[in-house]
C-alpha cells in the first residue's frame, strides 16, 4: 500500500485501478494504518493461547513513523522512506512471529 499511494497521480493518470486509486488518497493512507494496527494485535488475540506471540509487539514503536509519514506526508517524496520502513517492519514481524510461534511450542 504504501507505494501505491504513492503513485496515484500517475496510477489514475494510466487508468490503473489499484486499490489505493480505487479508496483515494485519504482512505488508502488510513488503510496503511489499519493494515500495520491489525497486524499487531492478530498477536494480542493470539496471546491466550500463545504468550510468546507478544514479542511482536516490540515492532510497535517501529510502526510509528512511517504511520504518521503516511497520515501526514503530503508530498508524494516524503513516502519514500516509508517503503523501506515497511519492508523493515515485514522482515521484522515475519521473524518475531516465527519466534513466537516457536516458543509457545517449545523446541
Amino acid at each position: 500500500m504504501a507505494n501505491n499511494v504513492r503513485d496515484i497521480p500517475t496510477d489514475m493518470q494510466v487508468g490503473k485501478k489499484t486499490l489505493a486509486v480505487r479508496l483515494g488518497d485519504k482512505h488508502a493512507r488510513e488503510s496503511y494504518v489499519l493494515m500495520l494496527a491489525v497486524a499487531i494485535l492478530l498477536v494480542v488475540i493470539l496471546a491466550p493461547a500463545r504468550p510468546w506471540m507478544l514479542i511482536v509487539l516490540l515492532l510497535i514503536p517501529a510502526c510509528l513513523m512511517p504511520s504518521w509519514l503516511m497520515i501526514n506526508g503530503r508530498k508524494r517524496k516524503s513516502l519514500i522512506p516509508v517503503l523501506k520502513q515497511t519492508g523493515l517492519i515485514n522482515l521484522g514481524y515475519s521473524l518475531l512471529f516465527s519466534l513466537g510461534l516457536v516458543l509457545s511450542h517449545g523446541f
